[in-house]
């Protein structure tokens, strides 16, 4: 079931983040179909076998960090070198860095605030404390500089 709430998490916030790149760059998208079929298929195959790895990984902790660092933080900055890629958005490296920092501690907090509601309202235990939160947010943002390490340099205009 969370495999399929990420799955789609990730579909939607690839046309998510190129919608708010749009936006706050005030540009018109052009794009082609082909690229974002194989685009949507790299971030679905990625979740899943990020995922998969997560679930074989006997301490619980580490695989909670390792998921939110690699499906969280990681696979948003894929998203949007791939948004940005696919859309043919022009960003400077800085921009790039900017606003994957700035997506992924967006996403990261949705993601929060959305595991509290379900351990508030449908007793499903994410976080035993309050740290784990923090944690999480802390390994997203990991994610996020290993993504940037891995897909900046390639990402500049």
């Amino acid at each position: 079931m969370y495999l399929l709430v990420l799955l789609f998490g990730m579909f939607t916030s690839y046309f998510l983040i190129a919608l708010i790149l749009s936006k706050l760059l005030l540009i018109k998208l052009k794009f082609d179909p082909r690229r974002i079929v194989i685009s949507i298929s790299i971030i679905l195959i990625f979740t899943i076998i990020s995922y998969l790895v997560a679930m074989n990984i006997s301490d619980r902790e580490f695989a909670n960090r390792f998921q939110h660092a690699l499906a969280g933080g990681f696979n948003i900055v894929l998203v949007i070198f791939l948004v940005k890629r696919d859309f043919k958005i022009c960003l400077t490296w800085f921009q790039f860095v900017i606003i994957s920092i700035l997506l992924v501690g967006f996403f990261g907090i949705c993601n929060e605030i959305l595991e509290y509601f379900m351990q508030v309202y449908f007793h499903i235990i994410f976080a035993p404390n309050a740290i784990d939160t923090w944690l999480d947010l802390i390994s997203n943002f990991a994610g996020a500089v290993l993504g940037i390490l891995t897909f900046g340099f390639f990402a500049k205009d």
